[in-house]
């Protein structure tokens, strides 16, 4: 089921799309860079120590000096190719760089046993040959990382260097060549469908840590939008909608938790409530939307005059609350007479015209038994009225 939702091409051991191909190559790079480099670089090491056993062993003339140049060749190409697979920023040459390498070492391969036949005169045998060269075979498969189509590049290129040394006939036959291709057809049969594997694997992680980083990212995006859903909900619940200042529901809860702050530590706390005066003449004589656009300009106006800590409320209509924390019946009156004052001097826009809109204000303080919300209104909505009863746009204590 990945395998085909990832697109897996079986022929490429690579994925369909080019782009995730891309994707993926450019993700595995830098694992894929150290590994290459390092295997490289532990290769060109175990090829060049072959000398130490060798140099006792070899005449001194032209042999000697072809294998010391093809030992040191390679493991100089082993370094700099390591080196060169290290900086690069591209997948491609890091795959090109190691199929040179493999070249190289055929070259070196064929050149030293090339030397030993004609020069030394001592053909190598046969089944050495082929222990060499499978080994070289099995390594690309193995340890290799590059894609799969060159892994098969450099296993033929090792084939076809151990052809040509057979096919050039000075080789010692101690095995049946029937043994030798079909050693060669297993081990790379089994290299073959090693590297697929492996490579079918690496991509098939890749893209299922791809898909749980998408799935991951999508509920995170859920999430986010969820809590800002609630977060709205919330601002919704509490928020009257035409004036964007606190409803009735939530100033109750909060007047609540003030007044037992104010009881616990014993400080004062007061409550304005005003209305707007005549406010169903403004409906009725201009309409409701003039209405709205008033109540929304009462607000505004009133929010500079009230402090910081202050609360102000919608409560219902043209109904309005204010909680005064920290506050004593002086100082709430005080704060009533500038409300009243700042309605009182404003013009407010009515269709063609303006016109002059005043509240009437009752003051309440928290003080005795009066603990809760329901009372303390109480008091300030009998102090509103007797405001009104007395001729409106005043302020009255309760």
């Amino acid at each position: 089921m990945k395998k085909a939702q990832a697109g897996f091409d079986f022929w490429r051991a690579e994925f369909k799309d080019r782009t995730v191909e891309h994707k993926f190559r450019v993700a595995a790079l830098p694992v894929d860079q150290g590994q290459a480099a390092r295997n490289l670089i532990l290769i060109a090491i175990a090829y060049a120590t072959f000398i130490v056993f060798e140099w006792p062993h070899l005449p001194s003339g032209p042999h000697r000096e072809i294998v010391l140049a093809g030992r040191l060749g390679v493991f100089l190409a082993g370094i700099a190719v390591a080196v060169a697979i290290r900086m690069t920023r591209t997948p491609a040459l890091m795959d090109w760089a190691a199929l040179v390498f493999a070249a190289l070492f055929c070259i070196s391969a064929d050149a030293i046993f090339y030397a030993q036949a004609v020069i030394e005169n001592r053909p190598p045998r046969l089944l050495m040959l082929m222990v060499s060269f499978v080994l070289a075979s099995v390594t690309v498969y193995l340890i290799a990382p590059i894609r799969f189509r060159l892994q098969l590049m450099a296993s033929a290129l090792i084939a076809l260097a151990f052809s040509g040394l057979v096919a050039w006939g000075g080789v010692q036959s101690d095995v049946g060549m029937g043994i030798v291709v079909l050693f060669f057809i297993i081990a790379n049969v089994i290299g073959v469908a090693m590297a697929h594997r492996l490579h079918e694997l690496r991509r098939l992680h890749w893209w299922t840590l791809m898909e749980e980083r998408s799935l991951r990212t999508q509920l995170e995006s859920e999430i986010e939008k969820r809590r800002v859903l609630e977060s709205d909900l919330r601002h919704q619940a509490s928020t009257d909608s035409l004036t964007g200042i606190m409803n009735r529901r939530r100033f109750s809860e909060v007047a609540a938790e003030e007044m037992l702050r104010a009881a616990r530590y014993k400080h004062p706390l007061s409550l304005l409530v005003f209305d707007l005066d005549h406010f169903k003449k403004i409906n009725d004589t201009y309409g409701h939307a003039v209405g709205d656009s008033v109540l929304k300009r009462v607000v505004s106006l009133s929010i500079p005059v009230l402090r910081g800590a202050d609360i102000i409320a919608r409560y219902g209509g043209e109904e309005f609350t204010v909680l005064l924390p920290e506050t004593g019946m002086d100082g709430a009156v005080k704060m009533a007479e500038r409300l009243r004052k700042a309605i009182e001097e404003a013009r407010f826009d009515v269709g063609a015209g303006s016109a002059r809109v005043t509240i009437s204000v009752g003051v309440a303080q928290m003080g005795g038994d009066d603990f809760d919300v329901d009372t303390i209104l109480e008091k300030a909505d009998k102090a509103l009225y007797t405001a009104k009863s007395d001729g409106r746009n005043l302020v009255r204590q309760g």
